[in-house]
């Protein structure tokens, strides 16, 4: 479980315990992503709201918070699909272009050793 405090504006106000959301990330001059799809408000108090989440939702949530505005998207039923996660952390592109860079590095070694 996590609690997280939104902004006021952050919560639509129809949200209660009980309710589906979806948290979005809002990145000025970038599309929203959706950091967590298709969960469950456990807990509401204020602008603290409780989710069950598993590791990598929580890590994910934390890295986003650090990022931008995260905000609410209410689902009118649990009949609907979840959303596709399109939030990537932004330690995760670096590691990858890391990853890559580091890649071709080795490459440029290995071919000037042949």
């Amino acid at each position: 479980m996590i609690e997280h405090i939104f902004q006021d504006e952050a919560i639509p106000s129809t949200v209660v315990v009980g309710s589906v959301v979806d948290i979005k990330l809002f990145r000025p001059k970038n599309e929203d992503a959706i950091v967590i799809a298709k969960t469950v408000v456990i807990g509401k108090k204020d602008k603290t709201l409780s989710f069950y989440l598993n590791m990598a939702e929580q890590e994910h949530l934390k890295e986003a918070n650090t990022e931008g505005l995260l905000f609410l998207v209410q689902y009118l039923d649990m009949s609907q699909s979840a959303s596709a996660v399109t939030y990537i952390p932004m330690y995760g592109e670096k590691y990858s272009e890391s990853r890559v860079e580091a890649n071709q590095s080795f490459e440029n070694s290995s071919m000037k050793k042949r």
